[in-house]
């Protein structure tokens, strides 16, 4: 998942900078790749309706990421 804007929530970024310096979780895939998504921070921190919004906002960023990929593997073929 790639970092997105709206990171203000998250110190400007410190939960993935955070995924690229511990060892155990910068091995992932995802991070190597550098796919992280920032979710709004009215998304990440509730418990209530807002958690279907969170999960459409994440399925939106991982369509346009997908997209992203094969326009970019299209281009060098």
């Amino acid at each position: 998942l790639r970092q997105g804007e709206g990171t203000q929530g998250d110190r400007g970024g410190a939960s993935a900078e955070l995924l690229r310096s511990e060892p155990s979780l910068r091995g992932l895939r995802a991070v190597r790749g550098e796919r992280i998504v920032a979710l709004p921070p009215r998304l990440f921190a509730s418990a209530s309706h807002e958690l279907v919004s969170g999960a459409e906002f994440l399925a939106t960023a991982i369509d346009e990421l997908l997209l992203n990929e094969a326009a970019a593997a299209e281009k060098h073929d």
